[in-house]
């Protein structure tokens, strides 16, 4: 039963942990994970802009980051190269 005390106990990473749960979870489904991911994704810049410097002094926090990085670059590197650089651009953002 979930009562008010249980929900001022929930931190970020429960929330993290089951949003990327959903993610899963709402694959089959018509839309897919969108919901989950946007909420996620929200949720990650949120923290970065609350507490950044906090963030970045976990190993875990970093190691994310440089794979995330590290799949973001060949997006990146298409944009020049693309017939629309724009809609490429557009993509790489998102």
């Amino acid at each position: 039963m979930l009562n008010w005390q249980t929900v001022k106990n929930i931190t970020h990473g429960d929330l993290g942990r089951f949003l990327a749960l959903m993610i899963v979870a709402w694959s089959p489904f018509n839309g897919g994970p969108r919901l989950p991911t946007l909420l996620l994704a929200l949720m990650g810049a949120w923290l970065m802009a609350t507490q950044g410097r906090h963030l970045l002094l976990s190993s875990a926090i970093r190691r994310w980051c440089v794979i995330f990085g590290l799949l973001w670059l060949p997006a990146l590197l298409s944009i020049p190269g693309s017939f629309a650089w724009q809609r490429s651009a557009g993509i790489a953002l998102i």
